[in-house]
């Protein structure tokens, strides 16, 4: 990436030029060369270009899902948008084929003021039928009664559609417990990712779990 100081071309250089984009950032009119504009031969390179497109393809489903508020609302480096802060938090979790190599290092939020409970335990009470229970251990200053557990689901490595179940039918922060049962339609939504929503609609990190029943 270069920057362009003189200011004769400040505020009349935008878009693309030949195999370069020219943009502003911070004040400043930079010019980098456009993707794809040179092929990608060095394995790591590529490795990391998958892992890229695939996170695209989990931010938008995020955005769809109603999660992308948090990563915007987050505090960030000074220039970083929220989508940004998603890549950085969660490109560790993508394996070199663009396929989520680590589902338990996603993060499906970031924690925007309040935290999760402790000791978060599930286990399975039927079939599709679950239990999620926690302790109000730890004294949180922004910790309320009536935060309220939300539940997120995703149903594979590669398949990047998350469900939100039902908020009204999860139980608040003071109750330390949530029955949940799980559509018939959701079988395969296997990894289970829980957090806290407040009423003023911050949240706090997620927790993983993997639904084995």
């Amino acid at each position: 990436m270069a920057i362009i100081d003189d200011d004769v071309f400040t505020g009349k250089l935008r878009g693309k030029f030949g195999g370069c984009i020219v943009y502003k950032r911070l004040g400043k009119t930079c010019i980098r060369s456009c993707p794809g504009s040179r092929k990608l031969t060095d394995a790591g390179q590529i490795a990391q270009q998958r892992r890229i497109s695939s996170l695209n393809i989990f931010y938008k489903a995020l955005k769809f899902a109603g999660l992308a508020k948090c990563w915007n609302d987050a505090e960030k480096p000074a220039g970083w948008s929220g989508y940004n802060l998603f890549i950085s938090k969660n490109i560790s979790a993508f394996a070199p084929n663009g396929f989520i190599g680590d589902a338990e290092k996603v993060c499906l939020t970031v924690g925007t003021g309040i935290y999760l409970p402790d000791e978060l335990i599930i286990r399975q009470t039927g079939e599709g039928t679950w239990v999620l229970t926690w302790k109000n251990v730890t004294c949180y200053p922004s910790g309320d009664a009536g935060d309220r557990m939300v539940l997120a689901l995703m149903q594979g490595r590669n398949r990047f559609a998350i469900k939100i179940f039902d908020e009204a039918g999860v139980a608040c922060r003071h109750d330390e417990c949530a029955e949940f049962k799980l559509p018939a339609a959701w079988q395969g939504y296997v990894h289970l990712y829980c957090f806290m929503r407040s009423e003023s609609g911050m949240v706090s990190e997620c927790k993983y779990f993997l639904l084995n029943g």
